[in-house]
């Protein structure tokens, strides 16, 4: 078995985990296939 195919099964194993934040770090979220966590600047007028 392939490195990407076990990558695939693992993440289709922790599927219940996505979007789901273990503690009040937003960076440990598990995020959907394609999708990054970005810091962003709030501006003020």
């Amino acid at each position: 078995m392939s490195w990407m195919q076990n990558l695939c099964e693992t993440y289709e194993a922790c599927a219940g985990a996505i979007g789901v934040s273990g503690s009040d770090r937003q960076d440990k979220i598990l995020l959907p296939v394609g999708h990054m966590l970005l810091k962003t600047k709030v501006l003020s007028h």
